[in-house]
């Protein structure tokens, strides 16, 4: 380790609350990373004569499709917000 290195407080922070939590909550940020992936292969899709959700390589190979970026946010936003809420409903972490 580097003599005189204080890492920064939120990563203290950071490290604190995964040592705190309990089974379900780490379930339900377990979950909500797979969909957060998940959305990121299969993104939502802006197409000249189809649009929805598409494997990501067939979008960036075809000239006529793009990925609907804010769209993507919103659904990622969504699933935060979710996540965020079960995360607090699932229980009380181990110290309490």
């Amino acid at each position: 380790m580097l003599a005189g290195f204080a890492p920064p407080a939120f990563l203290l922070i950071f490290s604190n609350l995964i040592f705190v939590m309990n089974e379900d909550q780490q379930g339900v940020l377990g979950i909500a990373a797979f969909v957060f992936v998940l959305m990121l292969v299969f993104p939502p899709t802006n197409c000249r004569w189809n649009s929805g959700y598409k494997f990501i390589f067939k979008v960036v190979s075809n000239s006529y499709c793009s990925v609907d970026i804010p769209l993507l946010f919103i659904q990622w936003l969504c699933v935060a917000v979710v996540a965020g809420i079960a995360y607090f409903a699932v229980g009380k972490t181990k110290g309490e």
